[in-house]
């Protein structure tokens, strides 16, 4: 009984950490926030060109780095001459732009402007910050004298070599742009400040996917499918004669008509040759009977009128009067 209170503290806590875990998987997912590296020539070059730097860091600012960054992204400042310094790391902040901003360009005027950018010597640096981040952006200032010989992109060094000269006559730096994701870079890009800035957007990471499914899903419930009424009853099609119906109860109005009689066929013997003997049709038979019944008729008519033709003609009596009138005649003669 004495184990009984830590128990219960022990299945309390389970409930709570579960319950935890609940809300937190009802939450909408957060953005994924993402590191900036803003790189630096301190170039001799580039003293020349620090107002358009400044100018360059304002418009940054108050784009809000081309709408692609978002509260609570890191920023990191490095300077790069002969070899890397690493300068400070602050949070964005939308309200603190204008003290983001003065703190930037006050650091910049105080760095050493000289020599050569030794591009080279970001390699290592910027590899291990690639390889540990989700999302990083890294943006160089330099005055495209210099290549970058670490970078996948080979189109950024003949950019820089093409426009070098311009870039020094008009006193303007070049910006490249360099987006890696989950330890890989996926675009570079070069800019020509005072021109607008350019920064390529990022795939969807998997988590993004996901958020941005459920919420479609959330927003647009697929359309309720409602089946179709069955199709109403139709009285069948009802034809008698020239009479058309659609209604079966018309149908007993009409006689129903009888069929043709069918010829009763008598079936004989056959002959040894197989040849069919001719079957009598049951009409031709009555037609046979009827014409020799006539027949017999008319010849009983016909002795009948003989007969009584020739009794007419014969002496009327008997026969004993008829022979007694005969003895006298033969007397008398005598």
């Amino acid at each position: 009984m004495k184990f009984f209170p830590a128990k219960i503290i022990s299945v309390t806590l389970l409930f709570v950490f579960c319950g935890a875990l609940a809300l937190q998987a009802q939450q909408p997912a957060q953005p994924q926030a993402q590191r900036w590296l803003l790189v630096f020539g301190t170039s001799s070059a580039m003293k020349k060109r620090l107002p358009a730097v400044e100018a360059a860091i304002k418009t940054l600012f108050a784009t809000d780095f081309a709408g692609k960054i978002s509260s609570g992204d890191s920023i990191r400042v490095w300077t790069v001459g002969d070899k890397l310094k690493v300068g400070p790391l602050v949070e964005w902040s939308p309200e603190n732009v204008p003290g983001l901003t003065s703190n930037l360009i006050t650091f910049l005027r105080k760095q050493s402007f000289s020599g050569s950018a030794n591009l080279s010597s970001l390699e290592p640096s910027v590899r291990w910050v690639v390889a540990n981040s989700d999302r990083v952006t890294i943006l160089i200032y330099c005055d495209g004298s210099e290549h970058i010989d670490w970078s996948p992109y080979d189109g950024i060094n003949e950019m820089l070599r093409q426009t070098v000269s311009e870039r020094k006559k008009l006193k303007q730096p070049v910006l490249i742009v360099l987006r890696a994701q989950q330890g890989k870079f996926i675009e570079g890009m070069v800019n020509f400040p005072p021109s607008p800035l350019s920064i390529p957007s990022f795939p969807p990471l998997p988590g993004e996917i996901k958020a941005a499914a459920l919420a479609n899903a959330a927003s647009n419930p697929p359309p309720v499918i409602v089946p179709p009424a069955p199709p109403k009853p139709v009285a069948p099609l009802v034809i008698i004669g020239t009479h058309i119906s659609t209604n079966a109860a018309d149908a007993t109005n009409f006689e129903p008509v009888s069929p043709p009689p069918v010829p009763v066929i008598v079936q004989t013997s056959m002959k040894a040759t197989n040849q069919p003997v001719a079957v009598a049709n049951p009409d031709d038979r009555i037609e046979k009977i009827l014409t020799f019944g006539g027949g017999g008729l008319l010849a009983v008519a016909a002795a009948l009128v003989v007969f009584l033709l020739r009794r007419k003609s014969s002496p009327r009596g008997s026969l004993i009067t008829s022979s007694m009138q005969e003895n006298f005649r033969s007397k008398d003669q005598k």
